[in-house]
């Protein structure tokens, strides 16, 4: 098994600054049945091509304006940990809600 280069529940940030949280494989299934996929800059696309990730080149992201993205890695980077961790709690409340 290859190394992720993401970890879910990894706070990163895409191309435009928006943030978001890595989603686990469960926790992005759950999501895209009510979601859709939003095609933001550096989101993975290729025609015919399923969007199933594999946290090496597809990361399931769900950012903060409450939308969902399949992202490349090169679209999106590692933030530094929040001390309060203020954003990650708003982002984990969200998803439960959903």
């Amino acid at each position: 098994m290859q190394k992720r280069l993401y970890e879910p529940g990894q706070m990163v940030m895409d191309m435009a600054g928006s943030k978001g949280i890595v989603l686990s494989y469960n926790e992005f299934l759950r999501l895209s049945e009510k979601m859709s996929n939003k095609q933001r800059p550096g989101c993975f696309f290729a025609l015919g091509c399923c969007p199933t990730p594999d946290f090496i080149t597809k990361v399931p992201v769900f950012f903060e304006d409450n939308t969902l993205s399949i992202m490349r890695p090169t679209g999106i980077r590692r933030l530094d940990q929040d001390p309060d961790d203020i954003l990650r709690e708003n982002l984990r409340r969200v998803l439960c809600t959903h």
